[in-house]
C-alpha cells in the first residue's frame, strides 16, 4: 500500500502540471502546489477537501466498516470516499486495482506481478498499458491515437498522448490521497493507525526525500517527464527480461558471496573424507560413480580399512540410524573432461540453489578426498547432495510390465488414485512427471541456464513424488557464458535435437561476464536456447507413452528413422517400420500426440518452449 501510494504522489506531481486540460485553473495550480509550493506535503494533500466533501454532500453506508472490521452503524462516509477507497485497496495479493469511476472509465492501473496496465477509459479509450512479463505495451487510444514500436517477441510501445493519459491518472489519484487524509482526521483511531498502512503512506509522503523527488518531476516540462518515463520503462523492461541481467547481477554480486559466507560458517567449506562414510553404489556415468552414504557426527571417527580386514558397515556403529543421509557423487579420476565436468556441475549447484532450490537435487557442498582409503582416492572430488532418493526415471523405465503404474507409490494423488480406468491411470502419472520435468526446466530456462542433457537418467522421482532434474555438468550458463563454447558441447545422440548445438555454430565465444550478461537478452531472444531441452522433452514422452521406444535398439531405430523423415512426426508415424501402440497418445483426441509433435520438430518449426508446453491442452 505504501508503494501505491508513492507512486500515486509522483503521478500527481505529473498530472499537476498540465492539469488544465481536465480541471480549472484553479485546481491545477492546486495540484502543482503538491510539489512545488512552500507549503509542508500534508498541507498540500488537504487543499480542496472541504470543496469535495460540499459538491459530493451525500453519505451513506458501504464498505469501510467491513475493511476495518467494523459494523453497520460504527461509521458513514460519503459517496466518493468511500469508493476512492475502494479503488486504492489492493484487490489481491499484488493486484492494485483502480475502477470504474476515474476519468470517465478507467477500468484498471495494475494485474499484478511486473504488469502495469491501463484500459478502457483514459482519455478517449486507452486499451492497455502493459502486457505482462518482459513487455511494455502502450496502445490504441491515449490522446487520440498511439503508434507501436515493435522489437521482437516482446516489443515495446510508445505512444504519443501518453503525457496526457499520466496527467490525467495523476489528477483523480490526487484526489484520492486527499479523501484518505480526510477520512483519517473525521473518523475515530482505528485498529491499524499506528504504524498501518494509510498512517505508513503519509509518513513517506512527509519525507523530505520524497518531496525532493515530487518537485524535480513537477519542474521538467512535460515532453521530459514522458522522455524520462519512457526510457525507465526500457531500461526495467530489458534488465528483467530473460534472462534476467538485473537478478543475475544481483546473485553474482550478492547472494553467491553471502552463500559462500554462509557455508563457511555451517562447515561445509572444512570437509574431508573422513566426515563421509560410503554405502552402496546406486549409479555410474561416463565421468562419474554415484554412492548413497552418511555424514559422520563429530564423536564417531573414521578410521581407513585395514589391509586383509572387513570394512566397518555403518550399521555397525552405535547411533547409526540418526545419522544424516547423502547422496555422494564420485568425480573419475585419468578420465579426459571428468574433473572440468565436476568443476562446472560443482558452480550449477551452486548456482541453481540459490536460483531455483526446488528443481534440482539439494547440494550440500563439496571436498577434496585428503588420503587413499576404501572408495576415496587422494586429491579425487567428491559433491554432496541431501538423500531425497535414490531413484531415477530411468530405473522405472526398465522395469517393461510395470511402467508408468510403479510410480503410482510415490507419484499418485487423490485424482490418480480415484481413476479406475487403468489406462487412464497410467495417462495421468505419465502428465504428472512430464508436467514436472517441463516446469522444472522453466525455472532454469528463466535464469538463463540450459540443462542440454535432458534424459530419463537425469530425472530422479524423490521419495515424497517431487520430479527432480540431476547432472548439471553439461550445463551452460547462456547469461555469462559459463561452460559455452560455440561449437563444442557433450550431447546424447538418442536425446539430442537434430540442430546439436544450443546456439548456432557461427555464434562468437563469449565476451567477459559482465559484457555477456548485457548482452544476454538478444541472445535468448535471437537463438531461442531453451529450445534445445524442449526436444529432449519430446523424446521421454514418446519413452513414457510407447513400451517399444524404452530400449536402446527402439530408440535408435527411431532417431534414425526420424532423421529420414525430416523430423516430420506425422511421416514418420504413416512410415515407420516399428509395431508401436500409439494409444495412450491418441487419448483425449490426441492431445498428447499433438505436443510430442510440436516437440520433436526443428527448432525453426515452431518448437514449443517451457512455458508454452505448460498451456498445452495434454498437461491441463
Amino acid at each position: 500500500m505504501a508503494q501505491v501510494l508513492t507512486t500515486a504522489a509522483i503521478s500527481v506531481c505529473w498530472g499537476g502540471a498540465t492539469a488544465s486540460r481536465e480541471n480549472s485553473t484553479n485546481s491545477s495550480s492546486d495540484g502543482a502546489a503538491l510539489c512545488s509550493s512552500s507549503r509542508s506535503p500534508s498541507a498540500s494533500l488537504r487543499l480542496g477537501i472541504e470543496k469535495e466533501l460540499f459538491r459530493q454532500g451525500r453519505r451513506r453506508r458501504r464498505g469501510l466498516g467491513k475493511l476495518h472490521g467494523m459494523g453497520d452503524d460504527d461509521l458513514r462516509v460519503t459517496d466518493s470516499i468511500s469508493e476512492w477507497l475502494d479503488k486504492i485497496m489492493p484487490t489481491g495479493e499484488d493486484d492494485f486495482g483502480v475502477s470504474d469511476g476515474i476519468s470517465a472509465g478507467t477500468e484498471m492501473i495494475g494485474t499484478g506481478g511486473p504488469d502495469l496496465g491501463v484500459n478502457d477509459g483514459l482519455s478517449a479509450g486507452t486499451e492497455m498499458i502493459g502486457t505482462g512479463g518482459a513487455d511494455l505495451g502502450v496502445s490504441d487510444g491515449l490522446s487520440a491515437g498511439a503508434e507501436m514500436i515493435r522489437t521482437g517477441d516482446g516489443g515495446i510501445g510508445v505512444s504519443d498522448g501518453m503525457s496526457s493519459g499520466v496527467d490525467i491518472i495523476g489528477d483523480r489519484i490526487q484526489e484520492a490521497v486527499q479523501g484518505v487524509t480526510e477520512l483519517q482526521q473525521q473518523l475515530p483511531p482505528l485498529p491499524f493507525e499506528d504504524g498501518g498502512t494509510v498512517a505508513f503512506a503519509q509518513k513517506i509522503l512527509k519525507s523530505e526525500p520524497v518531496v525532493d523527488v515530487y518537485g524535480a518531476l513537477a519542474s521538467l516540462p512535460s515532453e521530459q517527464r514522458t522522455g524520462l518515463l519512457i526510457i525507465m520503462a526500457i531500461g526495467f523492461t530489458y534488465l528483467t527480461a530473460r534472462p534476467g541481467v538485473l537478478l543475475g547481477a544481483i546473485d553474482a554480486y550478492f547472494f553467491a558471496p553471502l552463500q559462500f559466507l554462509l557455508d563457511s560458517v555451517r562447515g561445509r567449506k572444512s570437509w574431508k573424507s573422513s566426515n563421509f562414510m560410503v554405502e552402496n553404489r546406486v549409479g555410474e556415468g561416463s565421468f562419474g560413480a554415484v554412492y548413497v552414504g552418511v555424514i559422520l557426527p563429530p564423536s564417531v571417527e573414521q578410521t581407513p580399512q585395514q589391509v586383509g580386514r572387513r570394512a566397518r558397515r555403518v550399521e555397525e556403529i552405535e547411533g547409526s540410524d540418526r545419522f544424516q543421509k547423502v547422496i555422494l557423487k564420485k568425480v573419475k579420476i585419468g578420465v579426459e573432461g571428468a574433473e572440468e565436468c565436476g568443476e562446472v556441475e560443482d558452480w550449477f549447484n551452486y548456482r541453481l540453489r540459490r536460483a531455483a532450490p526446488d528443481v534440482c537435487a539439494e547440494y550440500l557442498g563439496s571436498f577434496v578426498a585428503d588420503r587413499t582409503y576404501g572408495q576415496f582416492v587422494e586429491g579425487g572430488r567428491w559433491l554432496i547432495f541431501k538423500y531425497e532418493g535414490e531413484l531415477t526415471l530411468a530405473d522405472y523405465m526398465k522395469q517393461q510390465s510395470g511402467f508408468p503404474e510403479n510410480l503410482g507409490e510415490v507419484l499418485a494423488d487423490r485424482r490418480i488414485k480415484k481413476e479406475t480406468d487403468p489406462i487412464r491411470r497410467k495417462l495421468l502419472l505419465i502428465k504428472k512427471v512430464t508436467y514436472q520435468t517441463i516446469k522444472s526446466l522453466k525455472k532454469i530456462h528463466d535464469t538463463g541456464i540450459v540443462h542440454r542433457d535432458v534424459k530419463p537418467a537425469n530425472i530422479m522421482i524423490t521419495a515424497t513424488g517431487k520430479v527432480k532434474l540431476i547432472d548439471f555438468g553439461a550445463a551452460a550458463d547462456l547469461r555469462v557464458g559459463k561452460n559455452y563454447m560455440p561449437d563444442q558441447g557433450m550431447l546424447d545422440p538418442d536425446y539430442c535435437p537434430p540442430e546439436l548445438y544450443v546456439l548456432p555454430q557461427k555464434t562468437p565465444k563469449p565476451p567477459p561476464e559482465p559484457i555477456a550478461a548485457a548482452l544476454s537478452p538478444f541472445i535468448w531472444l535471437l537463438n531461442k536456447p531453451d529450445l534445445f531441452d524442449m526436444y529432449s522433452v519430446g523424446i521421454i514422452l514418446l519413452q513414457m507413452t510407447i513400451q517399444g521406444l524404452r530400449t536402446a535398439i527402439g530408440l535408435k531405430t527411431f532417431k534414425s528413422e526420424i532423421d529420414k523423415f525430416g523430423y516430420d512426426m506425422k511421416k514418420w508415424r504413416e512410415n515407420t517400420r516399428m509395431r508401436l501402440n500409439f494409444e495412450l497418445l491418441d487419448l483425449d483426441g490426441g492431445k498428447g500426440w499433438d505436443l510430442a509433435t510440436k516437440l520433436i520438430c526443428p527448432r525453426d518449426k515452431r518448437r514449443l518452449s517451457a512455458a508454452a508446453a505448460l498451456r498445452h491442452p495434454f498437461l491441463r
